[in-house]
């Protein structure tokens, strides 16, 4: 990036080296000008004669703001002439070889001195100083000391003999014009300067002299911001200035002329005056360095600019951050008013631009109270950065997945806990490279309060290029120094994120911590009744009615008692993942109560965990600190202590060997385990699994199902809402089957699995055996494929019985489509079903068609075929009856 950086810096300063020779110019007519193109300066009395006569006569005029623009682009030709007063024309030849005069009386006018509608006294005082004969002899002995032609020393700054008691005489000036306002060795300088001081004196007032761009002037002097504008003002010929300020008496006349450029004279110039030198890139780099920064010790100006930016711009970024903080927290309120206030501040800041907003800051909202344009800076870039951050902080917030929260209420944490230990931590992160582009961007934007009379590092470099009359180097440099402190800025943030957001790592090292625990294959079993074991959760009551008046729970009353393992089934959407959610606490039940013996309602969720179906580990934590959060925060544990258990507990669920990894690096049977293990850190009395294996694939089901099945045989009591029917079996001693938002039939897996009581039950029980596709013309083989091998996975059948099934019916599938008759076959269509047989854990495939087709085995010329023969092999049972083929697949 240095490398870049210093390349492209090292081009611009070649192309600026690199001048284009300019042809002499005469004329003395505006017809005389045709073909050339004039710089000249905007809403200057000479840019509307000008521009009068341009396309009659047929030439350009391009508007510039200050004179170092116009300069340089005579000098590398992309002007042709420029528009000056003449007595300012004598300074810039005593600064700059090659310039010549064209035309020497374009038009003349008078320069006044501007004040606001206050100051009628001041102007008559101003009025009567300049009828003093002594007066007018100081302005042009004044004139003559300061405009010399090129090869005569420089003027050296006067010292200025005023009062420094009393009111003082607010002044402002632009100082970029050369002879007339400017900075020299560090001071006010010029014919101007010294009308001013000489003023001051007569008047008997001390000076406070603003350094502003000159429409600042206009705007500073009509809010009555400063008592008196001087910037070779003009009175136009309608006279329109008198509307909304004083204009004083002339104190000085001049004519302006049009000027060339031409190299071949600078040479002969620079010749006679003996400075004339051989250059090349190298040393005009070097020549453009020094008189940036060691002529007139300029680079104290520069250190100074410098210091203030960086004092405003640190500002701005601790305070725009917290305004930005309290917007987006407006944006996030659920009052209306609130949240409308902030989207209204929010829409007003992005649509204005940022230099508008703070001329209005300071020539109208602070105006008339006195505040320095230091502060109005600061308040202005903190407001308008602070809508900006705020709907970046906001998105942020805003992205980061509901389940984060959930997680955090799960293990106890409160509102307030979960968003500064789990959310912020988050947003921060993600928050954090667009958050750097506002703070880059109001770094830059502080180029503009120059405006405002602030000298800061651009306004410093301004001042220095109408000295130099460089436009390139002090602008590079300033670029440069810029990207210095974005760079520092940037790393300061980078830095305080790091010290304040949580650390990635561990301080216990995984290799010396406890080795596994031993699994255990013990049956599951409960040697006492579920009357003569203490009831640890009491439901009564339960409902649950969402805002669009959908009830999903209906008067649930049960008991969950020590070490029950209660697998709760049903159909999708009939309330089973609400109903866990009710007891947790993460939804509000509308009527019921939920109890834990001896336990608050505050304090449930600490000894009720929940498992996710969606894991919900925390992205910004490792594994090790996902598990550890929760006793150290909550618990109040010591880190190592708190780590020693985590480790324990990962080391159980199988995962001590990931504990310094992050989330995203883990599959999801690995997250689920984590997420236990995180569960089990707070050790607590009552475990809810919400679909734990549904958003794995099959092949990671195993690895959850088996850790839960170890958590049942030590006796953890646990509700678990699965679509396992085999492992909700083995592993259970009661069953929910919920149906329409109520417990439809309850009982051991037993009595539900096998002798289920009420209808829906039943039908429920034979539905989840069975898989059905209808094969027509287009049916999609691949999402065939996928849902089959989904259902044989999820009851757990063996992966050989799996393998077989899914063979056959390929095959089956293959012989439906290309025997005899196929064209009918594909026409007519047919259904498969697969059936899981519990008892024998194997499969049977029918292939049910049309009894008007010919049959598949039997078609003539087929005994032979190698998709009959594979089929046989895979197939214990291979039946055909009229449009009915049967085919069983064993275990062994």
């Amino acid at each position: 990036m240095k490398k870049i950086t210093s390349l492209i810096a090292l081009a611009v300063l070649l192309l600026a080296s690199c001048s284009k020779p300019a042809r002499i110019i005469t004329a003395h007519s505006y017809e005389e000008l045709k073909g050339t193109v004039i710089g000249t300066y905007n809403g200057a009395t000479v840019e509307r004669i000008l521009s009068s006569h341009a396309e009659e006569c047929g030439y350009r005029v391009e508007y510039h703001t200050d004179p170092a623009s116009i300069i340089q682009g005579l000098k590398n030709g992309s002007i042709d002439l420029m528009t000056v007063r003449f007595p300012e024309f004598k300074a810039y030849m005593h600064s700059i070889p090659g310039l010549y005069l064209v035309w020497d009386s374009l038009v003349v006018d008078d320069q006044f001195v501007l004040m606001s509608m206050k100051n009628n006294e001041l102007k008559d005082q101003f009025n009567e100083w300049l009828e003093l004969p002594e007066t007018r002899q100081m302005i042009q002995d004044s004139k003559d000391y300061w405009l010399r032609p090129y090869g005569t020393p420089d003027p050296a700054p006067k010292d200025y003999d005023v009062p420094t008691g009393g009111e003082p005489i607010h002044i402002a000036s632009s100082f970029t014009v050369v002879g007339t306002t400017y900075i020299s060795n560090g001071k006010p300088a010029g014919v101007d300067i010294d009308v001013l001081y000489g003023f001051a004196k007569y008047a008997g007032r001390p000076v406070e002299l603003l350094n502003m761009p000159t429409l600042s002037i206009l705007a500073a002097v009509q809010t009555g911001q400063i008592d008196m504008g001087v910037s070779g003002f003009a009175m136009r010929n309608d006279g329109s200035m008198n509307e909304n300020m004083l204009v004083s008496d002339p104190y000085n006349r001049a004519s302006h002329a049009l000027v060339g450029y031409s190299e071949e004279l600078a040479v002969q110039q620079m010749k006679e005056a003996g400075l004339y030198k051989e250059t090349n890139f190298f040393s005009n780099v070097s020549d453009a360095f020094r008189r940036t920064f060691i002529e007139e010790d300029r680079w104290q100006m520069i250190a100074g600019g410098l210091w203030l930016t960086v004092r405003i711009s640190f500002c701005s970024l601790v305070f725009g951050t917290l305004l930005g903080a309290l917007i987006c927290a407006m944006r996030l309120s659920r009052r209306r008013f609130i949240s409308g206030t902030a989207k209204v501040y929010v829409e007003i800041m992005r649509v204005v631009p940022i230099l508008v907003f703070l001329m209005i800051m300071y020539y109208a909202v602070f105006s008339s109270m006195g505040v320095s344009g230091e502060v109005v800076s600061v308040i202005a870039l903190s407001m308008s950065m602070a809508a900006f951050v705020g709907d970046v902080f906001c998105m942020a917030i805003q992205g980061i997945d509901r389940g984060q929260r959930e997680a955090g209420y799960a293990l106890g944490f409160s509102k307030k806990q979960t968003f500064f230990n789990i959310i912020l931590p988050q947003a921060a992160r993600s928050a954090q490279a667009v958050y750097n582009g506002q703070v880059i961007a109001m770094i830059k934007a502080t180029s503009i309060i120059g405006y405002i009379a602030v000298l800061d590092l651009t306004k410093a470099m301004d001042i220095i290029r109408s000295r130099t009359f460089d436009a390139f180097f002090p602008f590079i440099a300033a670029a440069v120094i810029y990207y210095l402190i974005t760079v520092v800025f940037v790393r300061l943030i980078g830095w305080l994120l790091d010290m304040t957001l949580p650390k990635k790592g561990s301080a216990v090292a995984p290799e010396l911590v406890i080795k596994p625990a031993k699994k255990t294959n013990a049956p599951v079993s409960w040697e006492h009744s579920v009357q003569d074991r203490e009831t640890v959760l009491s439901v009564n009551g339960l409902r649950k009615v969402f805002e669009d008046g959908v009830t999903v729970l209906k008067n649930i009353t049960t008991d969950i008692h020590k070490g029950d393992v209660v697998s709760i089934i049903g159909p999708s959407g009939t309330g089973k993942s609400t109903f866990l959610r009710c007891l947790n606490k993460l939804e509000t039940s509308t009527e019921g109560t939920v109890t834990m013996h001896g336990i608050s309602e505050d304090e449930m969720r600490r000894h009720m965990g929940m498992v996710f179906q969606s894991f919900n580990l925390f992205e910004h934590l490792t594994v090790l600190e996902n598990v550890c959060i929760g006793p150290m925060k909550l618990l109040h544990k010591s880190r190592e202590e708190a780590e020693m258990r985590g480790m324990e507990l990962l080391s159980a669920v199988g995962m001590a060997n990931k504990a310094t990894y992050m989330p995203g690096q883990l599959s999801g049977g690995q997250k689920q385990r984590v997420a236990i293990a995180r569960c089990l850190s707070m050790d607590p009395e009552v475990i809810l699994f919400d679909e734990p294996t549904s958003a794995l694939d099959p092949t990671m089901i195993n690895e959850v199902l088996t850790v839960i099945r170890e958590l049942a045989a030590r006796g953890m009591t646990m509700l678990i809402v699965t679509h396992e029917m085999k492992f909700a079996r083995n592993v259970s001693n009661r069953v929910f089957f919920m149906n329409q938002g109520v417990i439809y039939e309850e009982g051991t897996p037993q009595q539900i699995f096998t002798e289920p009581q009420r209808e829906e039950t039943k039908r429920f029980i034979q539905g989840i055996s069975k898989f059905d596709y209808s094969i027509v013309r287009d049916y999609d083989y691949i999402d065939m494929s996928n849902c089959l091998e989904q259902f044989l996975m999820h009851h757990m059948i063996p992966q050989p019985v799996v393998d077989r099934t899914m063979a056959a019916v390929e095959e089956l599938l293959q012989l439906f489509r290309n025997g005899s008759g196929c064209v009918a076959r594909i026409e007519a269509g047919a259904c498969l079903t697969v059936r899981y047989i519990e008892q024998s854990q194997s499969t049977e495939l029918q292939l049910s068609y049309s009894d008007k087709l010919p049959q598949i085995l039997s078609d003539t010329g087929r005994e032979d075929d190698l998709s009959i023969t594979l089929l046989r092999s895979y197939t214990s049972v291979l039946e055909e009856s009229a449009g009915r083929l049967y085919a069983k697949i064993q275990s062994d």
